[in-house]
Parts: C-alpha cells; sequence; structure tokens
C-alpha cells in the first residue's frame, strides 16, 4: 500500500499496447520524473520489504491471532 501517495510506478493495462507505449515515451521525455518515481520506489520497498517490516506484519496477522486462540493451528 503506497500510503504517502507519492507515485511509485507506471501501470499499464497488459492488453494496452499503446497505453505501454504512451509510459515508455513519457519516461523517456522526462528523465527527471522518472527518477522520482524510481527513487519513490525504492523508499516504497525500504519502508514496507525489509525483513523487519515483514517479520512484523507476519507477527501481527499470524502469530498474535494463533497465540491469542484466534484461529485454529
Amino acid at each position: 500500500r503506497n500510503n504517502d501517495q507519492k507515485p511509485n510506478a507506471w501501470v499499464v493495462d497488459p492488453d494496452d499496447y499503446e497505453g505501454a507505449a504512451a509510459a515508455v515515451r513519457a519516461i523517456m521525455e522526462n528523465p527527471e520524473k522518472a527518477r522520482a518515481v524510481a527513487e519513490n520506489a525504492r523508499k516504497f520497498v525500504e519502508a514496507n520489504f525489509r525483513w523487519d517490516a515483514v517479520a512484523k506484519r507476519v507477527r501481527a496477522q499470524v502469530l498474535e491471532p494463533v497465540v491469542a486462540g484466534k484461529c485454529e493451528v
């Protein structure tokens, strides 16, 4: 989830070849924006997919409910 809403990707329908081409053109025509989006993507991945962040989510979503008896093992 991108909570800060900073753009961190170009999303294109996989069947929309013209849209994909337009996205590639936009990237090539605006290298500063491309760098900013890439930096936002890097920060998003670092914040959400570090081992400690993943472990914290697994603990909250899996381990704690099991220990609290809220689900069967």
